[in-house]
């Protein structure tokens, strides 16, 4: 099992959620289409936090993202926790051979 770890940073300019993943080749990626919402309410209005994902259950996850529909490339997830809905872009290919089923989430203050 792996749980894959990013620092997210609130871009205010822009007003949207972002971080950056070397090991993967990411830089500046957005998270946007309602997963920013979410990330405004888990994180109570903070700027920052450190988000650990696992298409596995792990023990810290207190929010499950269900699949739902595709939309370019990607897929609108659901929070039965949170009852709220967000879109994953295609780059989750790069943690994944194929867009999980459910992500288990853990989302923690920014140090």
């Amino acid at each position: 099992m792996a749980v894959h770890e990013i620092n997210v940073r609130k871009n205010k300019a822009m007003g949207w959620w972002e971080f950056d993943d070397a090991r993967v080749g990411l830089v500046a990626e957005p998270l946007v289409d309602g997963i920013d919402t979410i990330l405004d309410v888990v994180t109570a209005g903070g700027d920052a936090a450190v988000v650990q994902f696992s298409d596995t259950a792990f023990p810290e996850a207190s929010i499950r993202l269900h699949r739902m529909a595709p939309r370019d490339g990607g897929y609108w997830y659901y929070s039965t926790e949170l009852h709220m809905e967000g879109w994953l872009c295609p780059n989750m290919l790069k943690y994944y051979t194929e867009h999980p089923e459910t992500l288990y989430v853990a989302v923690k203050e920014a140090a």
